[in-house]
């Protein structure tokens, strides 16, 4: 996903192959291997991205840079770069690419235990696009660790109108009714996501929890 923004941010999946400058494909260049080092080295992508910075390397530098501070576990202030870099339109930055960033910051966000500040992350991309799956999927595990059970409920039935193969959205929506009592229609949902992913952990433990509350309903 980032690899594809990456081209779009720059302009490259827009330009014939005849226009696009040595500039532009040594930048591209240059960005897509900063942000694949951050998951196989992101030391070395921390130093390039400083030193590209350094360099007047833009927006492309700036994201490498706050990627490499979420893998080194520097992650809120990874998270608070990418979403003060997201924040604005910038040249060259498109649409999908500031999406993007936004779902980062949430995912960075959740993986230190601060689903609140993933919530507000999200809810970026989810205005900005209602489209952009990702984001209502990453609201939707956010609401979920809040308790917020009406949000998840929300989340997870436009998740489910929009890509009924996504799992996700009925394990969400089954937990959400759960929650709120409603432990028979969880049963019909999550019997939807175990269809869909059928050894998935999570989904078969949520489905022990509502087997257990139909029982103690009964």
């Amino acid at each position: 996903m980032r690899i594809l923004t990456a081209l779009l941010g720059l302009g490259l999946l827009t330009l014939p192959a005849h226009a696009q400058s040595s500039a532009q494909l040594s930048e591209h260049a240059r960005y897509t291997a900063c942000l694949a080092m951050t998951d196989t080295d992101p030391e070395a992508a921390f130093e390039d991205a400083v030193s590209w910075r350094n360099e007047g390397g833009g927006w492309p530098a700036r994201h490498c840079h706050a990627s490499a501070l979420v893998a080194l576990g520097d992650t809120v202030r990874g998270a608070e770069m990418l979403e003060s870099l997201a924040s604005i339109e910038r040249p060259g930055l498109v649409l999908p690419e500031r999406l993007g960033m936004w779902s980062e910051a949430g995912d960075a966000w959740m993986s230190i235990g601060e689903p609140a500040e993933a919530a507000g992350a999200y809810s970026v991309a989810m205005a900005l696009s209602g489209d952009y799956l990702p984001g209502f999927a990453g609201h939707l595990r956010a609401s979920l660790a809040l308790s917020h059970w009406d949000d998840a409920l929300s989340d997870a039935e436009h998740l489910i109108t929009a890509d009924p193969a996504l799992w996700e959205g009925w394990a969400g929506r089954a937990e959400a009714r759960l929650e709120l009592g409603e432990a028979e229609a969880a049963l019909e949902d999550i019997e939807q996501a175990r269809g869909l992913a059928p050894e998935n952990i999570d989904i078969l433990v949520l489905r022990g929890r509502i087997l257990e509350a139909i029982r103690q309903a009964g």
